[in-house]
């Protein structure tokens, strides 16, 4: 399947974080060369990240991952 990556980002641990397009957030982990689908469900939202388009990745200054969604 096709995968467009919109927003990549890489942590203190060496993940990569890939913001998808219409298919969320994976995350590689290049010591094992695994993906992972995240597919946290926003309760207040009922959005599916899963589904979401993600247009950026952030961590902020207290170490929290932000992701800028179709949804915001």
């Amino acid at each position: 399947t096709r995968n467009d990556v919109w927003s990549i980002y890489s942590d203190e641990y060496s993940n990569i974080w890939l913001g998808l397009l219409g298919k969320g957030v994976q995350l590689y982990n290049p010591l094992t060369k695994d993906f992972k689908s995240l597919t946290i469900v926003d309760s207040t939202m009922c959005s599916d990240l899963f589904r979401s388009s993600i247009f950026s990745l952030m961590k902020d200054s207290r170490n929290r991952l932000w992701m800028i969604t179709e949804y915001n």
